[in-house]
């Protein structure tokens, strides 16, 4: 610092800000301080003892005044024309100018590039902090829109191409591909965000686009020459293998995006079962069953017990099925497979489920089944072993048990389900939870008298 630095209160810079800020004008709190700098380039020593005492407690704190005046001020407007101005503060002139204005006393001054610095943590300084970054940042975006002029969306398209071409690409090719565009991303985003030698940039941008449509062209030949072969894993389907088990993804696209037959057991894809339904229904060699279709994890079937019956449906894991069944229809050229295949199916619990099944078995039974509409029960009819009633009693079962009692012997030759039924009910003959004819008229009643009433409830 030079001597007469030394010997300065104020600078020439500060003392500026002082004169237009509202606070150094408050005589009661500050006394003759604004009286004294008013008419002054820099307060010196020598000025000392014109300021009485209550001007005097400011130099006890220059700084922190200082601060308490800047913090006035706010970004009001800008200018960045050709013609220079002189900055209020350094009166040097410059084409970059800030202008400023005093929240309290509504001043206005043009402040240069540099001097504004002498606001930092202020408002103002914060707010043509932000503008300036912005407005370079709105630079490098027009730099780059010249240098894309030919293609402004070339990212955007390459990405959309890239994420729904509709078949697995190979794995290789994906990740070059993929490292590629990510890097287009990164060149441009960060040239935009941070800047940098754009000579540079715009020549790696470049060299990475003709990369990039290289490797594309050869995505798209892939494509051509493999978008109709049947084991070709397509978009939706490796998209889901990718969220469901991505290392059984990774085996998929590394076998150039082809299923074998044992990656094809693992395929659960609601969409990739019902795309190849015709060729599970072709293999099918039992033509009392079809297939329907694939839902939330399930196959559905339709079962006729005779070609003129009403059809039972029933379901089969999609798991179980792709295991064992599907991915041999997929990849073994003579398979056939028949109900004699069909493990732990589950029947749907519905009353025309119910009625067909009790159609297909009701000749060949010891007893009659009956459903109750009202109680929503089923009741065995039958002749128990009671000495107290004789003739026709009730049993009454859940429709649950009923269908979990059918699954593993409807479509079982070996086990006929009316012998599995016939062999049950003999084994409840002697059950005291039989019931009179009198007895389930009441149950049923009394199941009316309650949903009248639940009725009543809710309005």
């Amino acid at each position: 610092m030079s001597k007469s630095s030394k010997n300065l209160l104020f600078e020439n810079k500060d003392l500026n800000i002082l004169k237009v800020s509202q606070l150094p004008k408050d005589e009661e709190l500050y006394g003759n301080f604004f009286d004294v700098i008013k008419d002054k380039d820099e307060l010196s020593k020598q000025d000392y003892e014109k300021l009485d005492n209550k001007a005097r407690i400011i130099l006890t704190n220059k700084y922190d005044f200082l601060q308490r005046c800047k913090s006035e001020w706010k970004f009001f407007d800008h200018d960045y024309s050709d013609k220079t101005k002189p900055c209020t503060l350094c009166h040097r002139a410059t084409k970059e100018i800030y202008f400023i204005k005093n929240s309290f006393n509504g001043n206005v001054i043009n402040v240069g590039s540099t001097c504004i610095d002498q606001f930092e943590g202020s408002e103002a300084y914060e707010q043509i902090r932000k503008y300036k970054n912005q407005r370079e940042r709105d630079k490098r975006i027009i730099e780059f829109k010249e240098l894309e002029i030919d293609d402004l969306d070339f990212i955007k398209n390459a990405m959309d191409n890239f994420h729904n071409i509709d078949i697995q690409l190979p794995l290789a090719l994906l990740n070059k591909i993929k490292y590629i565009l990510d890097t287009l991303v990164n060149v441009k985003s960060g040239y935009i965000n941070k800047g940098g030698k754009f000579n540079a940039v715009s020549s790696k941008f470049m060299s990475l686009k003709l990369d990039y449509l290289t490797l594309w062209r050869q995505a798209t030949d892939f494509y051509n020459t493999n978008k109709d072969k049947k084991l070709i894993c397509d978009r939706e389907t490796a998209n889901w293998l990718h969220d469901y088990d991505v290392i059984l993804w990774e085996t998929v696209a590394s076998n150039d995006g082809c299923f074998t037959n044992e990656t094809l057991k693992h395929i659960t894809c609601e969409h990739y079962v019902n795309k190849h339904i015709n060729e599970f229904r072709s293999c099918l060699a039992d033509p009392n069953i079809k297939i329907l279709n694939a839902s939330g994890g399930i196959i559905i079937f339709n079962y006729k017990p005779k070609l003129n019956s009403n059809p039972i449906s029933f379901t089969v894991d999609a798991a179980y099925f792709m295991k064992y069944i599907g991915a041999n229809c997929l990849t073994e050229p003579n398979y056939r497979f028949d109900k004699n295949s069909l493990k732990d199916i589950s029947i749907d619990n519905n009353f025309l489920n119910f009625n067909s099944i009790r159609d297909h078995i009701i000749n060949k039974l010891d007893f009659d089944i009956e459903n109750d509409d009202d109680t929503k029960y089923l009741y065995v009819k039958g002749k128990p072993n009671n000495k107290k009633v004789k003739g026709v009693m009730y049993l009454r079962i859940s429709s649950a048990f009923f269908f979990k009692n059918c699954n593993n012997f409807l479509l079982d030759e070996d086990k006929k389900l009316y012998d599995v039924w016939n062999k049950w009910y003999n084994s409840r003959r002697m059950s005291d939870k039989w019931i009179t004819k009198e007895e389930r008229f009441a149950i049923k009643e009394a199941s009316k008298s309650a949903s009248l009433q639940r009725q009543k409830d809710y309005y």
